[in-house]
């Protein structure tokens, strides 16, 4: 059985990436299919964790933790 940390994670890697789809235009399907997953999974997070707080506090910091490093690979390699 996967833990509610595991969905939550998950949740703010797929909110990560439909901020970055949005930021570089890359089309507004992946934007709502990368959306739909992360409440899918952010769903999921609130049913299998231990309290809601722990979901919305793990989901929120895995989205910001990986839109700083995709912003971060992204720029990187934008200048070159």
């Amino acid at each position: 059985m996967v833990s509610g940390s595991l969905y939550a994670l998950l949740a703010g890697l797929c909110g990560a990436a439909a901020s970055l789809s949005a930021k570089l235009s890359l089309g507004t399907g992946l934007l709502l299919v990368c959306n739909a997953v992360m409440w899918t999974f952010f769903s999921k997070a609130l049913r299998h964790s231990s309290s809601s707080a722990r979901a919305t506090v793990t989901t929120t910091a895995s989205n910001f933790i990986s839109s700083v490093r995709t912003y971060r690979w992204v720029k990187k390699y934008e200048l070159v």
